[in-house]
């Protein structure tokens, strides 16, 4: 047998590739195999639990063999093996190994399974860096094994030229045949030596060491091809079965009859052909690892010298590895010589630096050999004690002169002490993990250590230092404690102080009498020290002496003050061997001996002295010498007598200082301040008795001044007091002591000037909804004494319901009242307010404004023409109902403009608008105040007698529940106004045609019940009704029906107080209560405004139709056409457009019925394109200029969008009235620029 090298051209890869597969069977096992079929798709495969971790797995075909390849990996996977099964087949497990690339891969071997097997599964199992296996996800794919065709084939030997085996010559024809069809150039591997039957086994090992060249071609001939297999073959057994020095491996010094030598350098192995090279001759040598078979074999090409050079990183593994070396003579492979080789990776382990105090030492790595790459370098370190439970894997770092270095340090290992285990291992740039080599370092155990240093003993301080220095602590330091107690009572007064560190390393802390009962003499003081492990260990101790110390203190008198009677006593210099608890301070006068004593506690200072005031009034007013003794009540209880001082105080005169302020003659009032008060007893109250001049004392009042944070005293006078006289007021002022002597201290007078009544009237709460506002009257000047406020209100629409009030007076001296508009005929307009005070005898008037109250309303009424486009509705010898709707709608549409009225039209012409909830909806959209739905009626019966006209309001049904008007749909205050409306109506209708009354009914119709204002729906009368036909056609009757229910709807507005007065019709704008935007809605509007405004001022557009469509069309600037293109103006991408388009769904009425249909529109970078985009729309072309004249010369709202609509701008007829109503419902004409 031998192995057949065929060169595969791109123009017949597929029928040579099957070509050389069944050679290759032909030689390996006898068979010839047609090629199998493989569906498997590349996955990213994941540990469940770490997704980081994991690679792109793929089954592939490769020289047809099915190969499976982990690419693409993430995360410190060092290993790879894998379960590979069929559903009917448990299987077998796989190694992976890494390739060139650092790919895992492992050819797959169907040999175990069933030819009828053909889903497969791979249950990968990754291991990595810190030794815990993970599987990753199960990777299915599908592998069909197609048809063996079993054919024995004959190995030929040169000698005889003859066929040992040949029973079937049709499979010999049919191969003949194939390769005959291909190149006729090639190479075939050839031999004259021959092998004998006996040699079976050695030239099957020999056959397992024969593989491709890299350099492979395709043969001439059937009979060439088998002639070069078996010459090849026995050559290679005959070489073999000739001498043993064929076979080599190499450590030393290359013999002479050595054919190939090998050497390595680093990474690479030096490959050498030591003989000669004949001309044509190429040397080749094949080389893999002994480690997994063959699964890295590379052939390499030696050079004229001989030599090849091999990359050892190729090759994944370190140990053995077979080098073959063959020679290419004229075409044929010959064997010639194999070596084996040792590829191993070495380094030197060391360790240095060794420090005892800090538990640390360094491990040197040096004299790294590598050959397959090294991507990293492991120390992995314990200490022999306790196993490896403090093992860490360390990372050594590279050195400037290529070694490797990794400092331990025993705080990651428990702090242990004694010998350490080091291991090294390379990660290659495959990722393998490979051991080195190890060694053992022993770090000793340190004592704990640490010297006393007292510092700063100060007897008087109370305090003394302590420093820690010379600190050796090899389980580390978390605290320094210093327990301390003194040498009498034991340990009663022992304190743990903790000491902190200083830069220099060592520790302080300050030892306080204070905390050891003041106790003097010896001092205790033991030293521990607290490991990061948290446990306390003893280390040293010493003694001292603290000697006691003397109280002390300084007497100072400061800020004597002989007309308040008061002076300081501040202590300063304090000095308390046991501690203060109190400083207490006894002081007494010199006459009368000790009877007015009083010790006083003096309160600490942030400067450490103490202070305190001394008033003579706790001294019975005594004045002259006072005696001053120092006294310390120490934390022990015991009180220590200190030091002694005296001061003088001396007598003080009555005076004070007398303002008249804060004048105010128009309220009547004026402010006594009396200052500078010098009362030489304690004074208790400032009085003050006042008077006018004008009959005597009979107004005289005592009042009793208020004294201030500034020490002095006030009051108000206020003429209320004194019978409102004005003119000359006298003012005494008294000081009343303690003991209720009453001392005059001066007086003056001021002069009150007469004025008239006044106060101020303000306005709140103007509640335009229901009617109401409040007045309240502050600031009230009387000109006598003030029985009531009154308040008379009318409104200036009718004054006739003008209505006088009594104010309520407030707790703060004000007076309130609230107007309700219901009390004046429920008219909104100016109210005219005026307000007097009422006296026992007569009136005063003050003064009046003028109260807006503004309508709730916003005179919008919302007209419903029925049915409509597909929708007839009732009809009759060719009369239709919509067109009567249509024609009754729009006269009462004028009628109501005529009126003041703002008016909106769920249809302006003959299209389709739904009934169930589309015209509902476009009225809850508004900002209508009612809605009217205009029908006329038909029994269905064909011709009938009924007759008359009816009207209805809603009436819920249970079994209709409402689909957008849940929340209102049964709104109290929307059912009454609804009823008032329908009878309005219906008493209009009645009176103004003289129809049959059928009365106001109630109905759960759509319309009704889906629309949130008050709504009604009038049927004017009975088309099925000849006679009453002939009269509801007529336009005359139309006009009378029009004119009816305007009258109706105006009286409805009159009776829910709200119709609007003849101002307000004239500029209707100004009375409507716009709604308010959302804060998205403010955002969005207050973006565009500007620019909007900026553009329609320049291409004179009306800047409230603009606004209202990027409102309609952009729904705020959330449709997915603002959203994704930036388009607020919905404008299509015709073939004028020349740019960016965005295609979206979209409504348009065609044929009077809505479809959605998918249309391309403009896109934007902004916004601001898109709208200026829009300004330059509708002069882009000499036809938009003709057909949009009259848009763009429009002045107004109204008219710009009946000339839209005319236009054909939009498919949608009820587009003008859907802006219209965002203009009236937000007030968007407000924003008109031009």
């Amino acid at each position: 047998m031998a192995i057949i090298l065929t060169e595969i051209k791109e123009g017949n890869v597929k029928k040579k590739t099957i070509f050389l597969l069944s050679v290759c069977a032909i030689v390996l096992s006898g068979y010839v195999v047609q090629a199998d079929s493989l569906e498997a798709s590349s996955q990213l495969m994941s540990v469940p639990s770490s997704p980081e971790t994991g690679g792109q797995l793929s089954v592939i075909e490769e020289a047809g063999q099915m190969k499976a390849v982990l690419s693409h990996i993430t995360g410190e996977i060092i290993g790879v093996t894998g379960q590979f099964k069929s559903s009917s087949n448990s299987g077998k497990t796989i190694a992976f190994t890494i390739d060139a690339q650092g790919q895992y891969v492992a050819y797959l071997n169907r040999s175990n399974f069933s030819d009828e097997d053909q889903i497969f599964t791979l249950t990968l199992v990754v291991n990595l860096l810190d030794g815990s296996s993970h599987s990753l996800d199960e990777y299915t794919f599908s592998w069909i094994k197609a048809t063996d065709i079993s054919q024995e084939v004959a190995i030929v030997k040169e000698d005889s030229g003859k066929e040992t085996t040949a029973s079937n010559s049709s499979v010999t024809s049919s191969i003949s045949s194939t390769l005959a069809s291909t190149t006729t150039s090639g190479t075939t591997i050839s031999e004259k030596n021959t092998v004998s039957s006996d040699d079976t086994n050695s030239v099957s090992t020999s056959l397992a060491k024969l593989v491709t060249s890299t350099q492979t071609e395709t043969v001439a001939s059937t009979s060439q091809i088998l002639s070069s297999v078996g010459t090849q073959l026995q050559s290679a057994s005959m070489m073999r079965a000739a001498t043993n020095t064929s076979t080599q491996s190499q450590t030393g010094t290359t013999p002479s009859s050595v054919i190939t030598e090998v050497a390595q350098k680093n990474q690479i192995l030096e490959i050498k052909y030591t003989r000669p090279i004949s001309s044509g001759e190429v040397i080749k040598f094949a080389v893999w690892s002994e480690k997994n078979s063959q699964d890295d074999l590379i052939w390499y090409d030696a050079n004229q010298t001989g030599a090849a050079y091999v990359d050892l990183r190729k090759h994944r593994d370190y140990g053995k590895y077979q080098i073959h070396t063959y020679a290419n003579r004229n075409g044929k492979m010959v064997y010639l010589d194999e070596v084996v080789f040792d590829v191993e990776a070495s380094g030197k382990i060391s360790v240095s630096n060794i420090d005892s105090v800090t538990g640390t030492f360094d491990v040197n790595i040096e004299n790294i050999s590598a050959p397959l790459g090294l991507s990293k370098v492991l120390v992995p370190t314990w200490t022999k004690s306790g196993g490896q439970d403090d093992i860490v894997w360390y990372e050594a770092q590279r050195q400037t002169n290529g070694n490797y270095k990794v400092t331990v340090n025993k705080r990651n290992h428990k702090n242990g002490v004694g010998d350490y285990n080091l291991h090294l291992y390379y990660k290659d740039s495959n990722g393998n993990l490979v051991y080195i080599t190890e060694t053992i370092a022993n770090l000793p155990e340190v004592k704990l250590s640490g010297d006393f240093t007292i510092l700063d003993i100060n007897p008087q301080s109370d305090s003394f230092k302590v420093r820690i220095t010379n600190i050796v602590a090899p389980n580390g330091i978390s605290k320094v404690l210093v327990p301390t107690w003194t040498e009498s009572g034991g340990q009663d007064d022992i304190k743990w102080y903790e000491a902190s560190r200083q830069t220099d390393g060592s520790y302080i802390l300050t030892v306080n009498r204070t905390k050891h009962n003041y106790e003097a003499g010896k001092y205790n003081l033991h030293l521990y020290y607290k490991s990061d492990d948290g446990s306390l260990r003893y280390v040293n101790e010493t003694v001292i002496d603290f000697p006691s110390a003397k109280a002390s203190g300084t007497i100072t008198v400061s800020d004597i003050n002989q007309q308040h009677g008061t002076f300081k006593v501040r202590i300063t210099n304090v000095l308390a061997p046991n501690g203060i608890s109190k400083v207490l301070v006894p002081i007494w006068t010199d006459s009368n001996g000790q009877d007015d004593i009083k010790w006083y506690e003096a309160n600490r200072q942030t400067d450490g002295s103490y202070l305190l005031t001394i008033n003579k009034a706790q001294h019975k007013y005594g004045t002259g010498k006072y005696n001053i003794h120092l006294y310390y009540r120490g934390l022990d209880n015991r009180l220590v007598y200190v030091t002694e001082a005296v001061a003088n105080l001396p007598e003080a005169k009555v005076s004070g200082n007398i303002k008249i302020i804060e004048q105010d003659n128009l309220k009547g009032i004026f402010n006594v301040r009396v200052t500078d008060i010098v009362a030489p007893n304690t004074l208790s109250k400032v009085i003050i008795p006042t008077w006018t001049e004008f009959n005597g004392q009979d107004d005289i009042k005592w009042y009793e001044a208020s004294l201030q944070a500034d020490g002095s005293y006030l009051f108000t006078v206020n003429k209320a007091q004194h019978k409102y006289e004005t003119g000359k007021y006298n003012i005494h002022v008294y000081y009343r002591d303690t003991d209720g002597r009453l001392t005059f201290a001066g007086s003056t007078t001021t002069e009150l000037a007469a004025v008239k009544s006044s106060g101020k009237l303000s306005v709140s709460s103007l509640d335009a909804k229901n009617g109401t506002f409040n007045l309240k009257v502050s600031d009230i000047v009387p000109s006598s004494s003030l029985k009531y406020v009154e308040v008379v209100v009318w409104s200036q629409k009718n004054p006739s319901d003008l209505k006088s009030y009594n104010a309520v007076a407030q707790s703060d001296g004000t007076y309130a009242v609230q107007i309700d508009k219901k009390n004046h005929s429920n008219n909104i307009g100016d109210y005219q307010v005026s307000v007097y005070y009422v006296y026992s005898d007569y009136k005063d008037y003050v003064t009046s404004t003028v109260v807006n109250i503004p309508s709730s309303r916003s005179y919008t009424i919302y007209i419903d023409p029925g049915h409509g486009g597909s929708d007839s509705g009732a009809s009759y010898d060719g009369i239709y109902e919509k067109n009567l709707a249509m024609s009754v709608a729009n006269k009462l549409k004028a009628n109501l403009i005529q009126m003041g009225y703002q008016v909106l039209m769920t249809r302006t012409a003959d299209y389709d608008v739904d009934f169930k909830t589309e015209r509902s909806r476009m009225a809850n959209q508004s900002n209508a105040d009612l809605f009217i739905s205009i029908h006329f009626n038909a029994t269905g019966l064909g011709k009938s007698s009924a007759t008359g006209i009816e009207t209805y309001w809603y009436q819920y049904d249970p079994e209709y529940q409402p689909k957008i008007n849940q929340e209102m749909h049964n709104n109290p205050t929307r059912l009454a106004e609804s009823e008032i409306l329908a009878n309005q109506v219906q008493t209009s209708l009645i009176r103004e045609t003289g129809a049959v009354n059928r009365g106001v009914r109630r109905e759960t119709f759509a319309v009704l019940r889906e629309t949130a204002i008050p709504a009604i729906l009038v049927e004017l009368g009975f088309m099925d009704n000849p006679s009453e036909l002939q009269k509801i056609k007529q336009e005359a009757y139309h006009t009378k029906l029009a004119k009816a229910l305007a009258t109706g709807i105006d009286n409805w507005y009159s009776v829910v107080g709200s119709k609007p007065s003849a101002t307000e019709t004239t500029n209707p704008k100004n009375t409507v209560e716009r709604v308010q935007m959302t804060t998205s809605q403010q955002a969005f509007f207050n973006k565009i405004l500007p620019t909007v405004q900026q553009v329609s001022k320049n291409k004179g557009i009306v800047t409230s139709v603009m606004l209202a469509q990027t409102i309609l069309e952009s729904a705020w600037g959330t449709s997915q056409l603002a959203t994704n293109a930036n388009n607020i103006f919905g404008i299509k991408a015709d073939v004028s457009w020349k740019g960016n388009t965005y295609t979206v769904q979209t409504n348009e009425v065609v044929g009077g019925k809505t479809v959605t249909v998918k249309k391309q529109f403009r896109a934007y970078g902004t916004i601001f394109e898109s709208i200026a985009d829009y300004g330059n729309f509708f002069t882009s072309t000499p036809w938009r200029i003709k057909n949009y004249s009259n848009f763009l010369q429009a002045k107004d709202y109204e008219s710009a969008l009946t000339s839209l609509l005319a236009s054909g701008y939009a498919t949608d007829p009820a587009y003008a009235e859907k802006l219209k109503s965002l203009i009236l419902r937000y007030g968007l004409n407000h924003y008109n620029v031009n």
